[in-house]
């Protein structure tokens, strides 16, 4: 049936018309609503003879066209094509059939769907009617459609969670390749279970009752932890993150499930490790700090507010600088410029104070950490204070040392040149103190002043007196040029107070030591003259002894001797033994024997020295006896006694050779 219009229908079609409006009122009505029908339709509707010729077009049709195609070959007129089109049905329809069409019009690219079917006129007068819709915007949504679904099955089966699709009778719509490997089921499997067979049932009621929940369109928790039990009966721990959806047409619920075993171990070892961290923290006997990037303190340990004298509620949220412990420029210097540099902190040394206002020195060691997704700075603060004291005291004392062990060696090298030692001393001074490019140094002594380089008097001075015998004779004197920072006199320290009181003091040593040995110089040439003049006295007095001497021998010789020569002639034998001793004892005054062999031999006494002399003259024991009134047994003891002071017993040597022979070298030796 098509709309019978003077406008598009051909003549024959009119008369045909026109013919049955004649027989009957009713059809023509008919006809006439089909018309409007067929004309209000937005939709394609045409009539194609079976020679490809088209008969009729709808109002959209010539729309489309944009011009009145009737007559014209169809797949020319409709598609610019020079053949019958490839999807042409035309056979099919004149055969009887009502055959479905979907046509992508070639000229534009737009989707056209519909059905062709046959129309029987008398006779053998057949004709195809085609109805098509246009359908790109639905033939999209179908693409965009099949696409989702073939870019959701790719997502799903290539997703490291398991995911359930779940409807109202929960039931398995659909579980992805992962749901497979969790549960250890194939997905034929899975889609005859439901959630129930993979879960504990304690578990069970806790999840219908969620499912129902979020199938109501309550509000529920998406994501939840709860246990699953795998094919072989094992249970592991799973996260849940489930939520309403639409499945086919249905309502349903999706759930995505990820294996968590990891990460329970994981958070096992993390809240370990946060326990470990959290003790060594606070325990740490070295004060330790948690910053922000703008320097507010997150938390601190007890080390540290034992060292800063500062309470937790005083320090938290709060920065170094507002709470004074860092300078701006120290902690920009010292902390924030390294940070920025390095990234990390290491080993930097810086000045704090405490709340009490007691400067100590920190050295501070830190790397960045996130807490709570938030960039922090852990930092540890090593309390060097002491180390620094000491290392400042032992830098001192060898700074002290050294200027010390200089003038030693300045005062042995120029040994008795007072000048020259003091010059150069005054040139060691400024590098003996701890702000020695800006030092000088002056030593006056005795109106004699000696000056190091660069001298000049300054508000900033140093001294000390040089005492000699309790007597000041002199200065030691230490100049800043320009104000340096205060220390604990000025700009000195105690220990340069002392260091210049003890070069005082090793100066006033030198003086005392170069002047003695001055005098000491003028002594020894006083008494090396005093040593010739007495050698020259002794030998004037060896010379008139000698001349004495040789008066008395002379004397006795001539005078004495031929005395006792006379007498000893006229004497019977027992006086003459007298005589004679008489005559070797005035022999003794002019050579001594006793004195030689008492100075010889100090160690015999009067009377061995007496017997000796006898003994050396050749007298017998009882001669002897009876010359010094003892007994002979006592001469024999003296003459024992003589000999083991001698040296001589048991040895066979003759006592009165041994005399003789004595005597003989030491008048050679005199």
């Amino acid at each position: 049936m098509y709309c019978l219009t003077r406008k598009n229908v051909n003549p024959e079609l009119r008369r045909e018309t026109a013919a049955s409006a004649s027989h009957d009122q009713k059809p023509q009505e008919s006809r006439a609503l089909l018309c409007a029908i067929l004309e209000a339709f937005d939709g394609l509707i045409y009539v194609v003879t079976r020679d490809y010729r088209i008969e009729y077009l709808n109002p959209a049709a010539v729309k489309r066209l944009g011009k009145e195609a009737t007559g014209e070959i169809c797949h020319r007129a409709l598609y610019g094509l020079d053949k019958p089109c490839d999807w042409c049905q035309m056979d099919r329809v004149l055969a009887g059939d009502s055959v479905p069409l979907e046509i992508q019009d070639p000229r534009d690219g737009r989707w056209f769907r519909g059905v062709a079917s046959l129309i029987r006129r008398a006779g053998d007068n057949l004709a195809q009617l085609s109805i098509l819709r246009d359908v790109t915007g639905a033939k999209a949504l179908e693409q965009a459609l099949r696409n989702s679904q073939a870019n959701f099955e790719a997502i799903a089966d290539n997703a490291g969670e398991g995911i359930f699709v779940t409807d109202n009778e929960k039931n398995h719509l659909y579980v992805n390749r992962q749901a497979e490997v969790m549960t250890g089921y194939t997905r034929d499997e899975l889609l005859k279970l439901g959630p129930r067979d993979l879960v504990p049932p304690d578990q069970w009621e806790i999840m219908v009752h969620r499912l129902y929940e979020r199938l109501a369109g309550d509000e529920t928790p998406r994501v939840y932890e709860t246990i699953l039990v795998r094919k072989d009966g094992t249970h592991i721990p799973i996260e849940v993150a489930s939520t309403r959806t639409t499945w086919m047409g249905k309502t349903a619920s999706i759930a995505f499930v990820r294996d968590i075993r990891w990460r329970k171990m994981a958070e096992s070892e993390l809240r370990q490790s946060e326990e470990m961290f959290s003790k060594a923290f606070y325990s740490n006997p070295t004060p330790v700090i948690i910053t922000l990037a703008g320097g507010q303190f997150v938390e601190v340990n007890d080390a540290f507010l034992r060292a800063t004298e500062f309470t937790r509620d005083e320090v938290i949220g709060k920065t170094p600088v507002e709470l004074g412990i860092l300078t701006p420029e120290d902690r920009e210097n010292k902390i924030a410029q390294p940070r920025r540099k390095d990234g990390v902190l290491r080993g930097a040394e810086c000045r704090f104070r405490t709340k009490s206002g007691q400067m100590k020195t920190g050295l501070l060691s830190g790397d960045a950490i996130t807490l709570g997704g938030q960039t922090c700075w852990l930092t540890a603060v090593e309390d060097i204070t002491r180390r620094k004291e000491m290392e400042t005291a032992f830098n001192n004392r060898a700074r002290e040392l050294n200027c010390l062990l200089q003038i030693t060696e300045i005062v042995e090298t120029h040994r008795g040149c007072l000048e020259e030692i003091l010059q150069k001393i005054a040139d060691l001074l400024p590098d003996s103190w701890q702000h020695a490019h800006v030092a000088c140094g002056c030593i006056v002594l005795r109106n004699h002043r000696y000056t190091s380089r660069n001298f000049r008097r300054s508000p900033w001075k140093l001294a000390a007196e040089i005492v000699v015998d309790e007597h000041p004779v002199g200065r030691v004197e230490v100049y800043y040029r320009r104000k340096m920072p205060d220390a604990d006199e000025g700009p000195f320290t105690w220990e340069e107070h002392r260091l210049l009181n003890a070069v005082a003091e090793r100066l006033a040593g030198v003086v005392r030591r170069v002047e003695a040995d001055q005098e000491l110089q003028k002594e020894r040439q006083a008494l090396r003259e005093s040593n010739i003049a007495m050698r020259e006295l002794m030998a004037r007095i060896q010379d008139e002894k000698r001349e004495v001497a040789q008066a008395m021998q002379n004397n006795v010789d001539t005078v004495i001797l031929p005395i006792l020569e006379d007498l000893h002639s006229r004497l019977g034998r027992k006086h003459q033994r007298l005589v004679d001793l008489l005559r070797f004892n005035l022999e003794e005054i002019t050579s001594p024997f006793v004195d030689k062999v008492s100075r010889a031999f100090q160690n015999l006494s009067p009377a061995e020295l007496r017997v000796c002399d006898m003994i050396r003259r050749g007298l017998s024991s009882k001669e002897i006896a009876h010359v010094l009134h003892i007994s002979p047994s006592t001469v024999s003891r003296h003459r024992e006694h003589i000999r083991q002071k001698l040296e001589l017993t048991n040895k066979g040597t003759n006592l009165v050779s041994h005399l003789n022979a004595m005597i003989s070298s030491r008048t050679a030796e005199g």
